[in-house]
């Protein structure tokens, strides 16, 4: 049975936010390291799958029918959920990591017909361009924030709305 870390007056005991320094400096290098390797991985992914045969009948199965991008969306859900389920942090290490590889896997298929889409109607610079502006500005702002040390905590509501 699990056990619910919120349902008790310590649940944020161990939360990184209360550490030492030294402890939540390590959280950090931990989180990004995972976060690198995940999006390598995607990466490298990507680049396979978008030189396979895949792009071409992926497009096909969904120009076919009008809800077989709806059916493509339910099982990413449904992956997504379970990969979720892997990476609770009740299960083993080894159930995480095989968590965060589905949901990498996931996210590298559902991405094939959107930049298969991409590469194929639109100006051929958007891609990169996309990519270079994304690790610019990912690179920026960590910068920032690791050089300043500072919390830009405040910024998730702005975030949040601006997400939708």
């Amino acid at each position: 049975m699990h056990r619910n870390p919120y349902a008790s007056p310590n649940a944020f005991a161990g939360a990184p936010v209360l550490a030492e320094a030294w402890e939540r400096a390590a959280f950090i290098r931990k989180t990004y390291l995972h976060l690198g390797l995940a999006i390598l991985a995607f990466t490298g992914l990507e680049c396979a799958l978008m030189v396979s045969p895949l792009p071409d009948m992926m497009m096909k199965m969904l120009s076919g029918s009008g809800y077989a991008w709806l059916a493509v969306l339910g099982v990413f859900m449904l992956v997504g959920w379970m990969a979720r389920a892997f990476a609770c942090s009740e299960q083993p290490l080894s159930m995480q990591y095989i968590g965060l590889g589905l949901y990498v896997v996931a996210q590298a298929i559902i991405f094939v017909p959107l930049l298969t889409y991409a590469i194929r109607f639109s100006n051929p610079d958007v891609l990169p361009t996309a990519a270079v502006l994304t690790l610019t500005l990912f690179a920026g702002l960590t910068g920032v924030v690791l050089v300043t040390r500072k919390d830009f905590s405040f910024l998730r509501s702005l975030l949040m709305v601006g997400g939708f």
